[in-house]
């Protein structure tokens, strides 16, 4: 590995990440270099690094996964450093190589550990030898025989994985020997396809494990420190959303266990820089290795916050040649911290990522920490992860922790893509979560739905909500007029019939019905809402007057026809239902309709195929994640419109299937 005091930092990553390391490189005097593609020139972080230089393309293989490409800006741009930040290169062993090829710093461990750890079976041996607890494993090499026999000493439940992968792809639980040999084989095809390995091995599956991780550094003098634990636990698709330190099912006795052993496995492959050791822990406490991330972590600021160490100035220093900070070696753990992550995407159509344009970005930064790469303008492209930001708060208690967050995310100003803030907001009041008692399952137990009804507003409250919303409409619309009873005078074919608009909103119609005759009323379902009447409208906002108290609602148009009332009592999600709905000839019926924007990888069927329901018809592939488009019914394919390497919008027109009754297929 090359050490030296260098002096320009390119990040061979985009977005949030980048922005975090210029943060801390500008602070140590360095100059920084960007990478950018055509989809991301317009990114804030472009033009907070000192320089950027264009990776032609927008597609990840085309840019960020293009090794080629980097080594060229690393050589334009006269980087005497690479810091890869997480995803992407970050753990690419050939990558790291060539880097240090160059004679360039590359922030990180060596390209040796990046190797070792870069198999999951491979890093079992290696901790294994280390006397660190490791599941057992049965591997199976691509190509190999598969028979029952060879897992009797392994008890069901099993899980089989991907050697080479993560992010639940090549995953598969197996609960019966009858699926054993199945399984196995859709998980190396999986990971074959994800990872371009198909090298598999099987562990017992623990129920309900708890996912907890230790923050370790490590220097080339073979120093290696932990700096204490976050829990992982609440996660979908297995991919986490919402991390904490310190974890609260820990006891002391466990806590020094678990983060002794993080040490040992450092040292086990010399560790140098900032890395990651994840572990699973079963209910009654017992944990084993799971993997070691050899990078900087999504979840590394909740690590700075309860110890107030820098990573990123550590990695860098480290880079340099240097020793773990002195702060870093005695550093302890105080208050609760916690992370939740703010995905573009919907919760309650199975987590499907969105993309689209960022009319309002804006979350308050004094009371919490916001980590992103977006702001109001932003364009969110769907070749990416779908992460908008990471939003981190620390206080002296995990409920305080939890409570500010909520507030911070209730009052966030969030318009033009859909989002999982409610479902962050309804986990973080969830009395189970409050409680501690979570897992990986989590998810699982608590439906998004139900989780969003925990920060529901009452009948009484939704409705000066759903009437602060028509007010506000009705005065956008009369803008050149400044008074209520102007613009409610406006011309009507039956003069006493009531204006009326109707909504969704908290999984109800509700019709909204309002008159100024000669008393202004307003009803929301026939009830009335007594004591209404409107003080101000803003561009954004409305201040109103309910049951004689005074509140300000914000109003932000969330996407077409959605909208997301923030106020006082909380937040409501309200959809507009259209008096005239369009005329069905717009889509032939049978339409499938691209359920997201993104790029289509692979088209499956032809036209004049008869198919079965549930029949994969093509393969969508959108921030970083592929979803396969199948057949809702029986029936026979009579259009494709897409083909592989289009890039679609939501609601495309995609396949059109003629259905068949199911007694004639």
């Amino acid at each position: 590995m090359t050490f030296s005091k260098f002096k320009r930092v390119l990040v061979a990553n985009r977005a949030e990440i980048a922005s975090r390391v210029f943060r801390t490189a500008h602070q140590m005097g360095l100059e920084t270099i960007a990478l950018y593609s055509d989809a991301d020139i317009d990114l804030p972080y472009v033009n907070e690094a000192t320089f950027a230089v264009n990776l032609s393309g927008a597609s990840p293989k085309d840019t960020y996964l293009n090794i080629d490409k980097i080594l060229r800006a690393v050589e334009i741009s006269q980087a005497d450093a690479v810091h890869p930040g997480y995803g992407f290169l970050s753990e690419n062993v050939e990558f790291a190589k060539a880097i240090e090829d160059l004679g360039i710093t590359f922030i990180g461990p060596t390209p040796e550990t990046i190797s070792q750890m870069g198999s999951k079976t491979r890093a079992k041996e290696i901790m294994n030898l280390a006397g660190v607890p490791t599941l057992p494993q049965v591997v199976i090499d691509h190509g190999a025989e598969v028979v029952s026999n060879q897992f009797n000493n392994l008890p069901f439940p099993l899980l089989v994985k991907a050697a080479f992968g993560g992010g639940g792809r090549g995953m598969r639980i197996i609960r019966d020997s009858s699926e054993l040999i199945s399984s196995i084989a859709i998980a190396q095809q999986e990971a074959l396809s994800a990872f371009g390995n198909a090298l598999v091995f099987v562990e017992p599956y623990i129920e309900r494990p708890r996912h907890i991780e230790v923050q370790i550094l490590g220097d080339r003098f073979g120093d290696v420190v932990h700096l204490f634990e976050r829990e992982c636990s609440i996660q979908r698709r297995y991919q986490k959303i919402i991390e904490e330190s310190p974890s609260a099912f820990l006891t002391e006795d466990t806590r020094q266990l678990l983060l002794d052993t993080a040490v040992r496995a450092g040292k086990a492959v010399s560790y140098i820089g900032a890395g990651t050791v994840e572990f699973i822990f079963a209910p009654d406490g017992t944990f084993y290795f799971l993997e070691m991330n050899t990078r900087l972590q999504v979840e590394h600021p909740v690590t700075e916050y309860v110890t107030g160490i820098d990573l990123v100035k550590e990695q860098l220093h480290i880079a340099m040649g240097g020793p773990i900070s002195d702060e870093a070696k005695v550093a302890t753990s105080h208050g609760w911290a916690i992370e939740a992550r703010l995905y573009a995407e919907d919760p309650l159509e199975n987590y499907s990522p969105q993309a689209g344009h960022l009319a309002r970005f804006e979350i308050d930064n004094v009371h919490v920490r916001v980590d992103t790469g977006f702001r109001s303008g932003s364009n969110v492209s769907s070749f990416y992860d779908a992460m908008l930001a990471k939003v981190i708060t620390h206080r002296s208690s995990r409920i305080e922790a939890a409570s500010s967050l909520e507030l911070a995310l209730r009052y966030a100003k969030v318009a033009g893509v859909p989002t999982n803030i409610e479902l962050l907001r309804g986990i973080l009041t969830e009395q189970e979560f409050l409680n501690g008692h979570i897992d990986t399952a989590y998810l699982e137990r608590n439906d998004p739905a139900k989780l969003t009804q925990n920060i529901a507003l009452d009948e009484s409250e939704s409705a000066i909500y759903l009437a602060s919303l028509v007010m506000f409409r009705v005065h956008q619309r009369a803008m050149s007029r400044r008074t209520l009873p102007a613009v409610l005078y406006a011309w009507r074919n039956v003069k006493n019939a009531d204006f009326f608009d109707v909504f969704v909103a908290q999984g109800k119609e509700m019709t909204v019905s309002y008159r100024y005759d000669p008393e202004f009323e307003i009803h929301v379902n026939s009830l009335e809402v007594p004591n209404f009447s409107v003080r101000h409208v803003g561009d954004d906002y409305i201040d109103i007057e309910a049951g004689s108290i005074l509140q300000r609602l914000t109003v932000l148009n969330v996407s077409q026809g959605i909208f997301r009332l923030i106020g006082p009592k909380g937040s409501l999600i309200v959809s507009t239902k259209e008096r005239f709905p369009r005329s069905s000839y717009e889509s032939p019926l049978g339409s499938l309709l691209a359920p997201m924007p993104g790029t289509v990888t692979e088209v499956r069927a032809q036209t004049g195929d008869r198919v079965d329901k549930g029949a994969p018809l093509l393969v969508l592939e959108a921030m970083k994640m592929q979803h396969i488009i199948s057949a809702p019914t029986p029936g026979v394919v009579t259009d494709i419109r897409a083909r592989a390497g289009d890039q679609v919008t939501l609601g495309t027109l995609l396949v059109v299937i003629q259905e068949e009754s199911e007694t004639n297929v």
